[in-house]
């Protein structure tokens, strides 16, 4: 202000209306022309183990506020630093660098990491903006269906549900139900003309209504006064991360950019009976909201969001990640990783908090989640959808983590999903797996009402032991692995059966204990992709294998290429069962390859691990690309001790069915079906200098699992 001030000229002949003028331009110079240096600050998470005064001592010596603990975290320091924002623009790269060097330099510091938001994307899809009420169903339905009924019912409860009326249409009297064809019993509504149904309606006859059970939505905020939430709003589940403070209400907008979070809420929650919206999957469940999504998204916000009250939480519901674009490979950094085992470990009193996530809505793109760091986590139930005619959605996503699907939206003829939007209106257009996810989330509430000891590893083997398949069974790629269980790497284990897990829980013996078994490989690493060669080796008979019956089985990949997205990589068990860990992304150009990246399958659930394990890396798009790799790394979680429900082999629904739609020929992909016996004969063509045509490059024996 100084400066420009100087620049104006005094003069001793003033009257009293010039001095006026003069203040007036004096307040005009500064409110337009002053420009102050602005500032913006950097932020840290820093590994102290020194305790408070040590770690505020080493914030003081590099020029950092220190903000405290991250809350869920011991030794783990958030600093904040004060930059300029020409600095920031500028030297930004060199400025974080230089930083991170002198705080790791630091004789007290164990790690540091950046706090950079990270780029988190909601996965609802299509928004076409229809705000669905009573006053325009009739409008909105080409079907005909009705928006409401006038229909009064007695208190929902245990044992009275039978006086309800037993036409769908009349059971509920609020305004959406009939409109809400994935909780209906289709056999009582013909117009559905649908196999589609989550079965909750049967576990509501039970009795079974999430009472009791705390889900907490980790979003954009929720807006909890809404008519069909308030009831059942929790606040202990809820937090504002973006802004630290307890309410998580969204941040309206002229777009309504922040309904994601209320949207979920509203299916798994929504109030029954009061004639607003619909109803809930767990109607009588408490539901939260953990503002994290509005404003920059560090790791320290997503690993504080996944353990907030983690004792008193139950479940925890995400519907967002990485872009969905094909092109990225990405996922939770260094605290929201051990957030997750945390959870697992410590939440729930120690039985283990569940932590659903939507799968992703990049099939258009190419895109597999297998390269989504949160749905590939063992941690988390990773939840795909279909239409409302059992067909996977032209956004839905293949991967080997998936495993299970529930509803979502499809052809624009099939119909979405319903619940609650912002400004207290309901929609009936919840689009992509974002509205997939809640609906899991709610059936796992009921389940956790029905037996309150389940762990979370329960939970993962009851989804893989009671999904169905056989309402989806018309669509391509249906395996059956060693133990008998059926998996496809888009429907993982089949559509979510809520009366088939409900039922499983309340006989339910929990599992046994969990071992975790790592195998090397015995190709000699680095090798390169292409080099021709089968090699394999088998592991000392003295050393017994800690897993016997397998859950999840993660390849951690090192790998190096030209063109990450041309590479297939495959998984071999020694029973036999291919799974497809990754397929081809024709968008993913990067040439930064795997840099220890674990690739998640589930589809050995239940199988030994003993023997050979094989790996085959593949690129058919080009002749010109060319790799190394570094290291892969089995790791091999499961247990000992067979499963109680386990002893006999699972017998499906309709299992004359099963063989007609179970494709008994080895697919690896889409376009080629191929005898496994053939590898070998394959690989002998190929040299380690050339890049013959054939489809594949590389192929990579592990290391037998073996006991004595």
């Amino acid at each position: 202000m100084l400066s420009s001030l100087r620049q104006i000229k005094f003069t001793p002949k003033k009257t009293r209306l010039d001095v006026g003028l003069f203040i007036a331009l004096i307040c005009l110079i500064q409110l337009s022309s002053i420009q102050p240096v602005s500032c913006a600050s950097e932020k840290w998470t820093v590994g102290i183990p020194g305790g408070l005064d040590e770690a505020n001592r080493v914030a003081s010596e590099h020029n950092c506020q220190n903000l405290g603990l991250v809350r869920g975290f011991q030794d783990v320091y958030l600093f904040e630093k004060q930059v300029e924002s020409e600095e920031m623009r500028n030297n930004a790269d060199y400025r974080v660098h230089r930083t991170k060097r002198e705080l790791e330099a630091h004789p007290c510091v164990v790690w540091v990491d950046p706090q950079t938001p990270q780029t988190r994307v909601k996965r609802d899809l299509i928004d076409h903006r229809q705000q669905a009420t009573a006053h325009h169903m009739n409008a909105a339905n080409s079907a005909g269906v009705s928006g409401g009924s006038g229909f009064k019912s007695g208190p929902f409860e245990r044992g009275l549900y039978s006086s309800f009326a037993t036409t769908d249409e009349r059971l509920f009297n609020d305004e959406l139900w009939t409109h809400q064809w994935y909780l209906q019993d289709n056999a009582n509504v013909a117009q559905l003309q649908s196999d589609i149904e989550l079965k909750v309606e049967d576990v509501w006859k039970m009795g079974y209504t999430g009472n009791g059970v705390v889900v907490s939505i980790l979003d954009d905020g929720l807006e909890w006064n809404h008519t069909d939430i308030k009831a059942n709003y929790d606040s202990r589940a809820s937090w504002d991360m973006n802004n630290n403070r307890s309410d998580p209400f969204p941040r309206y907008d002229s777009y309504d950019s922040n309904s994601h979070g209320t949207r979920c809420a509203g299916e798994v929650a929504m109030v029954a009976n009061n004639r607003k919206c619909g109803v809930g999957v767990a109607p009588r469940a408490k539901i939260g909201g953990i503002k994290c999504l509005d404003g920059d998204v560090a790791d320290h916000i997503e690993s504080m969001s996944l353990l907030h009250n983690m004792d008193y939480i139950d479940i925890y519901s995400g519907s967002w990640g990485p872009a969905d674009n094909g092109q990225v490979v990405d996922g939770p950094k260094r605290l929201a990783s051990q957030a997750l085992e945390m959870g697992v470990k410590y939440g729930r009193k120690g039985k283990g908090a569940l932590y659903v996530w939507a799968n992703g809505n990049g099939g258009a793109l190419g895109d597999n989640c297998n390269c989504d760091g949160y749905v590939n986590s063992i941690y988390t139930i990773s939840i795909g959808g279909v239409t409302q005619q059992g067909q996977i959605p032209f956004y839905g996503e293949r991967c080997s983590s998936t495993i299970a699907v529930t509803c979502s939206s499809g052809a624009y003829t099939d119909r979405k999903i319903v619940t609650t939007d912002l400004h207290n209106k309901c929609t009936i257009d919840y689009t992509g797996t974002s509205a997939a996810a809640p609906l899991a989330a709610g059936i796992y509430a009921l389940v956790l009402e029905a037996n309150t000891n389940l762990t979370w590893r329960d939970i993962q083997h009851l989804t893989t032991w009671t999904s169905d398949p056989i309402p989806i069974r018309d669509n391509p790629g249906w395996k059956r692995n060693a133990a008998g269980l059926i998996f496809n790497s888009r429907f993982g284990f089949g559509l979510l059966n809520a009366k088939a897990m409900v039922d499983a829980a309340l006989q339910w013996r929990s599992v046994p204990k969990k071992s975790i078994c790592i195998v090397s490989p015995s190709t000699r690493m680095p090798s390169l992709v292409g080099a021709s060669g089968v090699a394999s080796t088998t592991a000392p008979r003295s050393s017994p294998t800690p897993v016997m019956f397998l859950e999840h089985v993660q390849l951690l990949i090192d790998l190096e290429y030209t063109s990450r997205g041309s590479l297939d990589i495959f998984l071999i068990s020694p029973a036999g069962t291919v799974s497809t860990l990754l397929t081809r992304r024709p968008l993913d150009k990067s040439r930064n390859g795997f840099d220890k990246w674990p690739l998640m399958s589930l589809h050995f659930w239940g199988e030994s691990s003993v023997g050979k394990w094989t790996v085959i890396v593949r690129d058919k798009d080009s002749q010109n690309n060319r790799g190394l790799l570094r290291n892969a790394t089995l790791i091999l979680h499961g247990t000992t001790v067979r499963p109680n429900h386990m002893l006999k082999q699972r017998v499906y629904d309709g299992e004359s069915q099963v063989q007609s739609f179970i494709d008994p020929v080895l697919e690896l992909d889409e376009d080629d079906i191929y005898d496994l016996n053939t590898f070998p004969n394959e690989m002998s063509l190929v040299r380690d200098d050339s890049f013959q045509p054939t489809l594949i490059k590389s192929y990579i024996a592990m290391g037998q699992n073996s006991r004595v």
